[in-house]
Parts: C-alpha cells; structure tokens; sequence
C-alpha cells in the first residue's frame, strides 16, 4: 500500500484486547456519525467560539462560504464574512 503520509500514526479501530489498526488517510468518517467522546481541550476553545457567533455571521458563512465550497450557488464571499478573516488568518 502506497501511503501519501506515512509518517502519521496508525488509528486503532479494534479493541485493546484485539488490537485492528488502519492508516488514517485511508478512513472515512460517515455523514452523521456520533462523535460520544469528550472533546480534547485544546479543541474546545476554537468549538466555543464559534458557537458564541451571532446567528448572522453563522448564516453569512453557511450562505457565503459553505455553498461556495459545495459549489452550490458559488457566489464571492466578502473578507468580513470569511471564517479565515473570523479567526485572523487573513490571505
């Protein structure tokens, strides 16, 4: 198997008593699966802020940004309205 990033670690899809490990570019996450454990902390600061978004910047980003991505109705997105611009990273 050809890996394009082999230098990262295996995933453990089994059990500690029958061990099943995969290459992480290999794996899909399903649309609507449950994610039922506790969130690491260094990820919870950046899910905090985003949900404490006004309603319209969320609307503005999904308008904007996420159909634009899905290429649906791919309208430009105004640099205020970016979630690159949101979190400060500016191109």
């Amino acid at each position: 198997m050809n890996l394009q990033h082999p230098e990262l670690r295996a995933v453990n899809l089994g059990s500690r008593q029958r061990e099943t490990w995969f290459a992480p570019e290999k794996l899909v996450v399903m649309p609507y699966q449950i994610y039922s454990r506790t969130v690491p902390g260094s990820l919870m600061r950046g899910m905090h802020a985003v949900a404490c978004r006004m309603p319209e910047i969320n609307r503005g980003l999904i308008e904007g940004e996420g159909m634009s991505k899905l290429r649906i109705n791919a309208s430009p997105v105004p640099p205020e309205v970016s979630s690159y611009y949101l979190f400060g990273v500016l191109y």
